[in-house]
């Protein structure tokens, strides 16, 4: 997908004055210290998914930098997942992915299992094969038990939307939030249960645009939503009350805006961290390397520190024990070999 950016000055002059009345609070925590772990060992990879069960952190599917057999510039993509044990520091290959391999997928957990799925196959963009009209858009998603090591396959995803599309649960089911369907963006808002393997579209109505790549992130008391793209960049927050069923806008991140971050929770604390804003000179275009922590109680926002190797989009992260864990993603243009990055960085809140 490729998309344009113009220079508008009337714009960047109210991106400014929205951010100019929208700084960070004081944090009343210290700043955060950042620990290396070890890297995934392979050449690393980009628009993966992650998650955590029972003590291990799992990474899954996405892309390497390596070009693949398909002519035109595509890279690799990724079926192979990989447990990571922090007790002994230690990467261990498990059962490959059973599908089409595949980046902006998602992944979420609930009972102990890992339910993986949806997302883009990037490489169908360049095929020249026209005896293959497997859509680029996937659908499949499935459930990955630890204890087995198995794959099960589950309901298709009802809709189109499924590329860059975020997923966060509550109350043991799982919602999905926006996307990208090949030709627009959405706010479509879907859960699925996992007893009953059934998806239910839920109204669309108004509240936030539609986008892609945003952050959604739930601890089953608080579930926040923002971030994103859709021609322009997206620093808004929302916040989801399940039982109305309705959205309540709270304070937006204090920045110009980013895409393709991290969200995550530990225990009643909320973070944002890594990601891009793809503007231009005027509206300060770069990488993300920050982390940012978002108080409930007082709908404010601190700044608690930077990843010690500079800002990078498309990375993962999981939490074991209220340690987060973030790496892997992205730090340059496409065409740099050392783009895809596979190291890791560990922290405690």
């Amino acid at each position: 997908m490729i998309i344009k950016h113009f220079k508008i000055i009337t714009s960047a002059l109210i991106v400014f004055a929205t951010v100019a009345c929208n700084d960070y609070s004081k944090s009343p925590y210290p700043s955060i210290s950042f620990q290396s772990i070890s890297s995934m060992p392979d050449n690393g990879r980009a628009s993966a998914v992650a998650w955590s069960i029972d003590g291990k952190g799992y990474v899954a599917l996405g892309r390497s930098n390596e070009k693949s057999k398909i002519k035109g510039g595509a890279r690799t993509q990724l079926r192979d997942c990989w447990s990571y044990d922090p007790t002994t520091d230690q990467w261990t290959r498990i059962a490959d992915f059973p599908d089409t391999p595949r980046v902006k997928a998602i992944a979420a957990v609930v009972n102990r299992k890992a339910y993986v799925g949806l997302g883009y196959d990037i490489e169908k963009i360049f095929s020249t094969d026209g005896g293959d009209n497997k859509p680029a858009n996937l659908r499949h998603f499935w459930c990955y038990d630890p204890t087995t090591n198995k794959w099960t396959q589950m309901a298709d995803f009802p809709s189109s939307a499924s590329n860059a599309c975020v997923s966060a649960v509550i109350n043991n089911e799982i919602f999905i939030a926006s996307g990208f369907d090949g030709t627009r963006f959405t706010k479509e808002f879907w859960s699925y249960n996992t007893l009953a393997n059934k998806w239910t579209e839920h109204t669309k109505g108004g509240y936030w645009s539609p986008r892609s790549s945003p952050v959604f992130i739930s601890n089953n008391k608080h579930t926040f939503f923002g971030t994103g793209f859709m021609g322009n960049i997206f620093n808004d927050w929302w916040e989801y009350l399940p039982d109305s069923k309705t959205w309540k806008r709270r304070k937006s991140m204090p920045d110009n805006g980013r895409t393709n971050g991290l969200g995550f929770s530990v225990g009643e604390r909320f973070f944002v961290s890594t990601g891009r804003h793809t503007g231009g000179d005027l509206t300060g275009g770069k990488l993300f390397s920050d982390l940012v922590e978002y108080d409930v109680n007082k709908d404010a926002w601190y700044n608690r520190g930077v990843l010690p190797d500079g800002g990078r989009e498309n990375a993962v992260s999981f939490v074991i024990n209220d340690t987060v864990y973030i790496g892997c993603g992205e730090n340059s243009v496409l065409n740099d070999e050392n783009q895809v990055l596979k190291n890791f960085w560990k922290f405690n809140p």
